[in-house]
């Protein structure tokens, strides 16, 4: 493969990663920064989030570390 042709698969991979890990942060986004009770980092928009969302979240990170590595090599 040409050195030419590794650099655009990186430049993909890298951007399906950062396709994958910013789709996942876009599913964790919430709007109420209030917060109540000792736990100052946990504010009422993360309480309120649906379970789904952090599945999915967590089910994008998988490809998206591949594709970063697959990038980086």
């Amino acid at each position: 493969m040409s050195n030419g042709t590794k650099n655009k698969v990186a430049l993909l991979c890298g951007i399906l990663g950062c396709l994958c890990y910013g789709g996942g942060d876009w599913l964790m986004m919430y709007g109420d920064p209030s917060h109540a009770g000792k736990l100052i980092w946990l504010t009422t928009g993360t309480a309120q989030i649906p379970q789904w969302r952090y599945v999915l979240a967590m089910v994008l990170a998988f490809p998206g570390i591949i594709f970063y590595g697959i990038a980086r090599v």
